[in-house]
């Protein structure tokens, strides 16, 4: 992110000058950190940005299950005319939507770390075996 990408989001009304100056500031903060790390501690730097991912995700989860969730809920208090037919489909499909919530909150970072980790397999490197000595003996 440059200063130029922060000025075209302010001049366009996408951010206000306080969040430009803060985001700018926590990207100096994040570089600075990055730079300090030994080289081989640079993959690590991944499971620092891990947990902050997720959470992102997970409010993303959450609050797409809430506004489902909330836009079921009058068929689940439904009364008059064809309300028992409306209350017996409202609650199966709020009663789903909770379910996958819940599911997609416990697998979705687990297919995260499976991917990396079969991506990430062709980078590991390969333990070094030694190779067995040759021994020549002389022909009599």
């Amino acid at each position: 992110m440059t200063p130029e990408d922060l000025r075209a989001a302010v001049a366009a009304g996408i951010l206000g000058e306080a969040q430009a100056a803060s985001l700018q500031a926590l990207v100096n903060d994040r570089s600075g950190k990055r730079a300090t790390l030994p080289s081989e501690d640079e993959p690590f730097e991944f499971f620092r940005g891990f947990s902050e991912i997720f959470i992102s995700i997970g409010l993303v989860i959450l609050m797409t299950g809430l506004a489902f969730v909330c836009g079921v809920l009058p068929m689940v208090i439904a009364s008059g005319a064809g309300g028992a037919s409306q209350q017996a489909l409202g609650t199966s499909v709020m009663g789903g939507m909770i379910a996958v919530v819940i599911l997609a909150l416990l697998m979705v970072p687990v297919f995260f770390v499976v991917v990396q980790r079969v991506l990430a397999g062709d980078r590991e490197p390969k333990p070094v075996t030694p190779e067995p000595e040759v021994t020549t003996k002389p022909v009599q």
